[in-house]
């Protein structure tokens, strides 16, 4: 289960509000995948989610950088990029997946938003903070 923490803040409010709604479905997710009564379809569904979800992130997030001149913005751009190639490699649109596959995506996507809000988001949040 993840959980938000204070110690997640980016003080930034949009962004922490925007990052709360990611670990809310990351929790949603979670919890379909360890209920064994959760359908096929209820785990892809949060799945997908998640994953328009970062898409709608990753896009303000950019357009932020853009706007406030982000000295940083292509090296956050590309540790955007390269997740979003390694959640279509994962193809989780795809019907028929064990769940040990969700619970794998799960893992590897959970462990990659929180190294990435506690480093490279929080450094784009206190740049923002500036103006």
């Amino acid at each position: 289960m993840l959980k938000w923490s204070d110690n997640f803040s980016v003080h930034h409010p949009e962004l922490d509000k925007q990052h709360k709604v990611l670990i809310s479905i990351v929790d949603d997710l979670t919890k379909a995948i360890d209920d064994n009564n959760s359908r096929e379809s209820t785990v892809l569904d949060i799945a997908i989610r998640l994953d328009e979800y970062i898409q709608e992130h990753f896009r303000y997030e950019e357009a932020l950088m853009k706007q406030y001149s982000y000295p940083d913005k292509e090296i956050h751009i590309s540790q955007h990029e390269l997740i979003n190639d390694k959640i279509t490699g994962f193809n989780i649109y795809e019907v028929g997946k064990p769940m040990e596959f969700y619970e794998d995506a799960l893992v590897f996507c959970a462990e990659w938003l929180l190294y990435h809000i506690m480093h490279s988001d929080r450094r784009l949040g206190l740049y923002l903070n500036q103006y």
